[in-house]
């Protein structure tokens, strides 16, 4: 995956419990991390679509700053159906799971798509 992390992730995330999935997709968003996330994982579209994506978390390590993530979210192909009609496909389900590392400042160390 490259990217360019935009701001680092809250270290707050790593606290007492688990994250919850709607909060770390918002948190991955925010620093500029869920789109190009989600491009790398995706099979059947062109492009992903963040606005749909639901991660739920596998395998939380605060000491390590390490989640195991399962994402589900949208793509869309480009394109469309007919000739000279600019409607888009529908959307295709998209599945990925993967593993991200956090340095103590919340920066992306380590980020791991499985197959």
């Amino acid at each position: 995956m490259k990217t360019k992390q935009t701001a680092p992730l809250d270290p707050a995330l790593f606290a007492d419990s688990p994250p919850d999935g709607d909060t770390l997709v918002q948190a991955l968003d925010g620093c500029g991390l869920l789109f190009p996330l989600l491009q790398a994982g995706m099979v059947n579209g062109y492009f992903a679509d963040r606005n749909s994506a639901r991660a739920m978390v596998l395998n939380w390590q605060p000491d390590s700053r390490t989640l195991r993530l399962s994402i589900q979210y949208e793509s869309q192909m480009a394109g469309c159906a007919c000739d000279d009609d600019p409607t888009l496909q529908q959307p295709s389900p998209e599945f990925l799971t993967c593993t991200l590392s956090f340095d103590e400042n919340g920066w992306l160390t380590h980020a791991a798509l499985e197959d």
